[in-house]
């Protein structure tokens, strides 16, 4: 449903047939829709991406979807990939990252395209274990550094955290769409970026919270949720929010007295409550990088 409302966004706006390869397995991850030749000579890599258990729904063996789903494609010429898979890295979250940039790059060869790569970080689902879920969106957004890649986070779409597949697909179509529309089309007038995490400053017991966003952060709900803080005994507890003046956020808890570490939405099942002008909410982040599980 995700690839339709893309799809139909934009030939809506560019008012031309828009094909569509529709090539997905719900609950599958990511090593299994990499080549083969990805692996060759990084024996990190194939170990991460065979340190996976096996499961009854979806095979995770190395290559396995890619054979199937993808090899007979690529006499396609494509003009861009929209990805929303992964979920099932969770079991193993601190190897996504890799394996994902692994991935779009052995595509954009096997295809001789460098193609734009667009994808949605996970959806947050109060299923997974410890905070699996988050460091796999975290792993997702490492995936930036590549060059034509583009990412949304969803959160604030799901109105039910005890189901792993949320209801709204359109909006999650409509903000792929806006992208590409933006970055390949030339719709110069789109803002599609959502507001992320810029800095962070301690002054006495607050952290404050720097954003890069389009126009001033407002609150959806009468206050901001889903952050946390932290002192360096790296025990993190909820914190209240405030949103100054200046267009940053105040955080702070009467548990932590001197600050050093935030995390925003940074669980299974935060959801964010804090947009810019357009709408789209801020992307979950941390600012520590100690070691979670």
């Amino acid at each position: 449903m995700v690839g339709y409302f893309f799809g139909r966004k934009l030939n809506t706006r560019l008012h031309k047939p828009v094909g569509l390869i529709g090539s997905y397995w719900g609950g599958s991850c990511v090593q299994a829709w990499t080549p083969k030749e990805a692996y060759k000579g990084n024996s990190q890599l194939r170990h991460e991406a065979e340190d996976l258990p096996a499961v009854s729904w979806s095979p995770v063996a190395p290559s396995v979807i890619y054979n199937t789903m993808i090899h007979p494609i690529l006499n396609y010429k494509i003009a861009g990939t929209i990805w929303y898979q992964g979920e099932q890295n969770t079991d193993r979250p601190q190897y996504y990252g890799g394996l994902f940039r692994a991935m779009i790059t052995s595509w954009r060869k096997a295809f001789n395209n460098d193609f734009p790569f667009y994808f949605v970080q996970i959806a947050p689902w109060s299923g997974y274990g410890g905070l699996s879920g988050a460091i796999v969106r975290e792993q997702q957004a490492s995936a930036l550094s590549l060059p034509k890649t583009g990412m949304v986070t969803v959160g604030d779409l799901v109105d039910d955290v005890t189901n792993i597949h949320p209801k709204s697909k359109e909006p999650v179509g409509d903000r792929l769409a806006n992208l590409a529309l933006k970055e390949v089309y030339g719709f110069s007038q789109l803002q599609p970026y959502q507001p992320q995490f810029a800095s962070m400053a301690i002054k006495g017991n607050k952290a404050i919270i720097t954003v890069k966003s389009v126009g001033k952060l407002t609150v959806k709900g009468k206050t901001i949720e889903s952050f946390q803080v932290a002192g360096n005994d790296q025990r993190f507890y909820p914190a209240q929010a405030k949103l100054k003046k200046g267009g940053t956020v105040e955080v702070f808890s009467k548990k932590v007295k001197h600050p050093v570490a935030v995390r925003y939405c940074f669980t299974n099942g935060g959801m964010p409550n804090l947009f810019d002008t357009n709408g789209l909410p801020l992307v979950p982040f941390r600012t520590d990088n100690w070691k979670v599980k």
